[in-house]
């Protein structure tokens, strides 16, 4: 179950990249909650006057804190072996600096992961 909130905004940048980044993001989500074996996930939109936030929050397995530190480490998976390439976050982080933004993860481990994308609105990426 996918459930929206809040309202759209505008961002500069790639629509084709957002979308693999949704699609990332979306995957982990499913995936942690087919681990679980419950679940659910929410985007919520936050338009702001200097920045939106995207949240993306799902209340799967959660990540642990021995593997939370590297979550956007190239090549490491939290999944264990051959279930991940380790590539997905780090490949959000670059799109989203590219896009003049951040991204940034939150974890209760057994209760839910949750992946703030930050973007800059559009009067601060003009100029």
């Amino acid at each position: 179950l996918i459930k929206v909130e809040g309202a759209d905004f505008e961002v500069k940048g790639s629509e084709l990249l957002f979308s693999y980044v949704i699609y990332n993001l979306i995957k982990n989500a499913l995936y942690a909650i087919d681990m679980a074996g419950k679940g659910e996930i929410l985007l919520r939109l936050e338009p702001g006057s200097r920045h939106h936030r995207l949240y993306l929050r799902d209340t799967g397995t959660g990540i642990s804190p021995q593997v939370m530190p590297h979550v956007f480490d190239e090549f490491y998976s939290g999944k264990g072996p051959g279930r991940g390439t380790g590539m997905g976050l780090p490949f959000c982080r670059r799109v989203m600096n590219a896009f003049g933004g951040s991204i940034e993860c939150r974890s209760s481990d057994g209760e839910y992961t949750e992946l703030e994308l930050i973007f800059p609105t559009l009067d601060q990426t003009q100029g």
